[in-house]
């Protein structure tokens, strides 16, 4: 009997674009590593200032991603995908231990990105929000060509 091979599921797109639920809408109950679910946990926390854990919280996904990378349930890993780099790494460490990787990008414009992520309770800074759409697209070139599978979602609403 085959086994069936597992699949990593690798979020890019740009802060408060709508990945989650883009994931959730796609793969419901997916498992997810985040980061920003590393920082909520930590008691230094402070959902007006996420930035201030960002390089702990960002460890702390990378060694649950590499736990996870050694089990046998799929998983997605939330993020903007714009350190391309550590992306094109995540993605060949899942094909060196036989996963199939898949890349869901959500895009959104910038407008709706920045009205929506003022209307939540976790506020990105708005520099940085900026930034991270400025350079998504550039990185999404990139990872795309080392990942199985691209699923595109618009969610500019």
């Amino acid at each position: 009997m085959m086994k069936k091979a597992r699949t990593l599921t690798l979020m890019a797109g740009g802060p408060a674009s709508g990945k989650s639920t883009a994931l959730r809408r796609l793969y419901h109950g997916l498992p997810i590593v985040d980061c920003d679910k590393h920082k909520a946990a930590h008691p230094d926390y402070d959902p007006k200032n996420p930035g201030a854990l960002h390089r702990w919280s960002s460890l702390e996904a990378t060694k649950e991603f590499n736990e996870r990378l050694a089990g046998d349930v799929d998983f997605a890993f939330d993020g903007t995908g714009t350190n391309a780099e550590k992306y094109v790494m995540f993605a060949n460490a899942a094909h060196a231990a036989g996963w199939v990787v898949r890349l869901l990008y959500v895009s959104c414009d910038l407008k709706t990105a920045l009205k929506r992520n003022a209307e939540r309770e976790r506020v990105v800074e708005e520099n940085v929000v900026r930034d991270k759409y400025a350079s998504i697209a550039a990185s999404f070139e990139i990872v795309s060509r080392y990942v199985d599978e691209v699923v595109v979602v618009d969610n500019s609403k």
